[in-house]
């Protein structure tokens, strides 16, 4: 199963599961298997797929089944799931930035700002629309450099507004200054 953004429509006569794409999710309507045609009240989201922290295996998780304390399916270990689904930026200290960011079982991007920023001030409203946007694929982050200052220094945060991008609780990238939205959005193309 690839990672494309497709809807699962199961049939109600043959039970079998198909792929409609979320582009013309009309396109396809009828059952793959048995040609029946699709009900499409019966469309079911497409899952998540965390990162396990313990051992780095990908599972896929359906929307509905996170309050549930989904574990890996290769090493059993509890998944994280805390605010997976925040459609604003989540705010990161010195003390929770090993759990929101380094286990984090998503893609983040984290926007380093200061208070007194005039420019990270402009910027703020473009995150907040990308957490909206991303949620669920990509955790969206906020930290205030002068009250962290540890974490700053850690990744040579000198000025802001800054990104940091983070794979797998690896810094994989480093945006200065104000980016355009779409920047952004082709920034983090590879993981959506």
């Amino acid at each position: 199963m690839n990672d494309r953004a497709d809807l699962i429509i199961t049939c109600n006569a043959c039970g079998a599961k198909n792929r409609i794409t979320q582009h013309n999710p009309e396109a396809l309507a009828k059952c793959g298997k048995c040609h029946a045609p699709l009900d499409p009240a019966q469309y079911e989201a497409k899952p998540l797929v965390l990162r396990c922290t313990e051992c780095g295996g990908k599972n896929r998780v359906p929307i509905d089944k996170l309050q549930e304390h989904p574990k890996c399916g290769k090493c059993h270990a509890p998944l994280q799931t805390d605010n997976l689904l925040s459609d604003r930026p989540l705010t990161v200290t010195d003390a929770n930035f090993e759990t929101f960011v380094i286990k984090s079982p998503l893609p983040v991007f984290l926007d380093c700002w200061a208070t007194w920023c005039g420019v990270c001030r402009m910027t703020m409203p473009v995150i907040d629309q990308l957490a909206a946007e991303w949620k669920g694929r990509i955790r969206v982050c906020r930290l205030d450099v002068d009250q962290n200052p540890k974490t700053a220094s850690r990744f040579h945060v000198q000025s802001t507004p800054t990104a940091l991008i983070f794979d797998k609780g690896q810094l994989v990238d480093t945006l200065v200054g104000a980016v355009p939205k779409n920047q952004l959005v082709q920034k983090m193309g590879r993981f959506l």
